[in-house]
């Protein structure tokens, strides 16, 4: 570890035989191309932030029916085309579960926005499972501010074309169980209702 101007950097390489294995084929390459330099964002260390920079090899795939010609370098906890780390990711998502603000929780973090938005994704599509049946549906309709004009393309005659938003959304509620809110999609009226519903019961 080396601190230059007061900033904590991490210089690191693989130790890890499996990295060098082409996700496509699974075949463990010994041809190095080339090596690059990645800068992953992890979690705070001692309650400090550190720049972490990671040498990867850059390997050559050698198998003859294989699709890929090179790769990087790839670990667990760092996958293929990843700038943060799995645990960072993860304590992301946990955060924003525990009822944190998602842009509270980015600056905490040092990450941007989406990147704790596509963290929440993935936990969600991991612990959010098909609800399991009801015997009374209930149906809450729900608005997010105030109607809205916005432009939606130009006339023949080079008008600009309006389009009025409601921002309504419908909820569909277990009553009777308690799994409360089962899905929510945007709209009020009876044939959107209907159609989402069947789509998600």
């Amino acid at each position: 570890m080396l601190t230059v101007l007061g900033v904590k950097i991490v210089q690191l390489v693989t130790d890890d035989s499996d990295a060098a294995r082409c996700p496509s084929c699974a075949t463990v390459s010994t041809s190095g191309k080339d090596w690059v330099l990645t800068r992953p964002r992890d979690l705070p260390c001692g309650g400090e932030f550190a720049v972490v920079q990671w040498r990867k090899r850059r390997w050559r795939c050698r198998t003859v029916d294989c699709v890929r010609q090179s790769f990087t370098e790839q670990v667990a906890q760092v996958p293929a085309g990843m700038r943060t780390t799995t645990r960072l990711r993860a304590a992301l998502a946990v955060a924003v579960e525990d009822g944190r603000d998602q842009s509270e929780v980015a600056a905490a973090y040092r990450v941007s926005w989406p990147t704790v938005q596509r963290a929440v994704v993935a936990l969600g599509a991991v612990e959010l499972v098909e609800p399991e049946p009801t015997t009374v549906l209930g149906m809450d309709e729900t608005r997010f501010g105030r109607p809205r004009w916005l432009p939606d393309g130009v006339h023949d005659d080079g008008r600009v074309r309006w389009v009025r938003t409601d921002p309504w959304e419908t909820g569909f509620v277990d009553i009777t169980g308690d799994q409360a809110l089962l899905g929510q999609v945007d709209g009020r009226t009876s044939a959107e209702g209907t159609n989402r519903l069947i789509k998600q019961v």
